[in-house]
């Protein structure tokens, strides 16, 4: 338990929680979430598809050649994780990735890294656009995967982009089937330091950029 002082002076009390079990629950729900959800969202792409009249074999590439179940876990694993940075402290936040880096792609049933890539890839596309205010973080998410599936060079796609009511509709699942987490986590909880940081050897996360000046993984 942790004590701390809010702005007007009142003192309440933080559980502590380990960055290990922290992304255990977290990535727990999120799949819970993501199995649920993911036949509806499933579902509005295939019908956007059908409606831009594919070629069987395009619409075959997009559908069974991709692992839409992956890319939609990943999405809304990555949506959250954005938040991680704001959230925590510089230290906690390096912990709490590296777990996510480290344990997603297990979680997914994964022997790869291509679920833990995306993620990255998605937070990195979130952060940036951040500056933007009024792009959704769900939207944008759901950009990147559109892109991944090669909907934006596929010509009798590539309209789906600028359909803001099929973005729309493919994004609803992201922003109201998948769980706020760690916004309701830091009001209950404080990350416990570990005695032999300096000593855990950590999994080489994915490539850094720069958002606004500041070193940023990605």
């Amino acid at each position: 338990m942790v004590t701390q002082m809010n702005t007007i002076g009142q003192i309440y009390s933080l559980r502590t929680c380990t960055a290990s079990r922290a992304v255990e629950r977290f990535l727990v729900s999120i799949r819970k979430a993501t199995v649920t959800t993911f036949p509806t969202w499933r579902d509005v792409l295939n019908a956007a598809l059908e409606d831009c009249a594919l070629m069987y074999d395009s619409r075959r590439a997009v559908l069974d050649m991709h692992p839409l179940d992956d890319y939609y876990f990943a999405a809304s694993v990555a949506k959250e994780a954005a938040l991680i940075r704001p959230l925590f402290d510089a230290e906690d936040a390096l912990e709490l990735l590296a777990e996510i880096a480290e344990k997603v792609d297990q979680v997914a049933g994964r022997k790869d890294r291509l679920v833990s890539s995306l993620v990255f890839d998605i937070i990195s596309h979130l952060e940036r656009s951040n500056l933007h205010p009024h792009r959704q973080s769900h939207d944008e998410a759901i950009a990147v995967l559109l892109r991944r599936l090669n909907i934006d060079t596929t010509p009798a796609t590539k309209a789906l982009m600028d359909d803001m009511l099929f973005r729309h509709h493919l994004g609803e699942q992201l922003a109201l089937g998948v769980p706020s987490w760690w916004i309701p986590f830091r009001a209950k909880f404080v990350i416990a330091k570990s005695q032999a940081l300096t000593a855990v050897v950590r999994p080489t996360l994915p490539r850094t950029h720069r958002v606004g000046g500041a070193r940023s993984l990605i």
